[in-house]
């Protein structure tokens, strides 16, 4: 699915240059379940963000689908993850207006899928959420708000999910919940996910872990 050969990400200014990432070089296959760990700063938030198509890198090669995407437009970099990759928040980043829903009808919507509504209402079934459809971010806790946010990153059915620390903001018992979902989502319908996160438990059972240090893939 993805291959990244000797991708770094710089960050420089007038004074000073400084390295997110530095040569890392990874294949993922389709349907792998892999953890990605590492100290604040090490670099798993910008490896997540070249992953889904959000950064580019400043050096490297990066292929998704076996097509060339380190050099795409931002246009076609925006069609690409609209069709085939779902991200899951930190800070769940639900709209606050619309009800749960709505909220993940949205990434439907702009597909301009005309089953948005019952796709939608689908994958708030699957993470067990079909029964707060109609009630709106702040009505809902945090645990029930990251089980909204999984469904909208599931719901358009993509290849590949992104997420990057999803249970940072929850409880033990919410911790387990989410993580137990997205295991699902990777085993029974065989989603690739790339998930970074400091709970060693979740980690030590990925199929796969990778850890960051100082930018670069140990």
């Amino acid at each position: 699915m993805f291959v990244l050969e000797n991708v770094s990400k710089e960050y420089a200014n007038s004074q000073v240059r400084s390295f997110a990432m530095r040569d890392v070089t990874l294949r993922i296959d389709r349907g792998e379940l892999i953890c990605v760990t590492g100290k604040s700063g090490s670099g798993k938030s910008t490896l997540l963000g070249i992953l889904g198509l959000i950064n580019q890198p400043t050096s490297g090669d990066v292929s998704f689908d076996d097509r060339r995407v380190s050099d795409a437009s931002d246009a076609e970099l925006a069609q690409i993850r609209r069709q085939k990759i779902g991200i899951i928040f930190q800070q769940f980043n639900l709209h606050p207006t619309l009800t749960a829903v709505e909220n993940v009808m949205y990434p439907l919507y702009m597909l301009k899928d005309r089953q948005a509504r019952s796709k939608a209402i689908q994958a708030l079934a699957d993470v067990g959420m079909d029964a707060f459809a109609d009630r709106k971010p702040k009505q809902l806790s945090g645990g029930q708000m990251q089980r909204v946010s999984i469904a909208r990153a599931f719901a358009k059915k993509p290849e590949l999910i992104i997420a990057d620390e999803p249970t940072a903001n929850l409880d033990t018992e919410n911790t387990q919940i989410v993580y137990q979902l997205l295991q699902r989502l990777n085993h029974e319908k065989g989603v690739t996910l790339v998930i970074a996160t400091h709970d060693r438990d979740f980690s030590d059972s990925a199929v796969r872990r990778l850890n960051m240090q100082d930018g670069r893939l140990l």
